[in-house]
């Protein structure tokens, strides 16, 4: 088995944290582009930057809004 699917376990004691680490190593993540594509959401662009398709990558990495 990969220690990175026990890295959030290991790291942090606070469910939310863990929830979201492991929905972003398993790219499960609810993101606007999936929403887009399921036909959820209008648009998949991000909307605090409103710049990119809204993805994992983006958000974490690209997004401005969230690297301030």
């Amino acid at each position: 088995m990969h220690l990175v699917y026990l890295m959030p376990f290991v790291v942090t004691n606070e469910v939310e944290i863990i929830m979201f680490q492991y929905k972003v190593i398993h790219n499960v993540l609810s993101t606007r582009a999936t929403l887009y594509r399921d036909g959820i959401s209008e648009s998949p662009l991000c909307n605090l930057c409103r710049t990119e398709e809204q993805t994992p990558h983006h958000l974490i990495i690209n997004c401005i809004m969230t690297n301030n």
